[in-house]
């Protein structure tokens, strides 16, 4: 039986006395961007082990450069538009949408 979602977490871990980090990840998506960077870059992401749940390859560990972990302070929350404003970028993109349609039949 496959992993629920609460269950398919994804750790990170390094120490001080390193530059390696080591990741364990059951998400899917991750997963397959930190395979697509072991073929990719193979002298700095490896695939270290792969995590078996009741008999089956649900995750894996890698290991990387700490140096590609970042922590990214909160942006500021976008500006909320009036329903006067939506109108107005509803109508601007709408005739964009029609100059670029009746530009490509003139073009035909």
């Amino acid at each position: 039986m496959a992993l629920h979602s609460f269950e398919r977490e994804t750790t990170f871990g390094w120490d001080d006395s390193t530059d390696i980090c080591q990741c364990i990840t059951f998400n899917r998506a991750l997963d397959r961007k930190l395979q697509s960077y072991c073929k990719e870059f193979p002298d700095l992401f490896k695939q270290c082990s792969e995590q078996v749940y009741e008999g089956v390859v649900e995750g894996h560990e890698y290991e990387f450069p700490k140096k590609f972990i970042t922590l990214r302070k909160p942006t500021k929350k976008k500006r909320e538009m009036t329903e006067e404003q939506k109108r107005a970028v509803a109508e601007r993109l709408k005739k964009a949408r029609q100059k670029k349609e009746k530009n490509k039949e003139d073009n035909i």
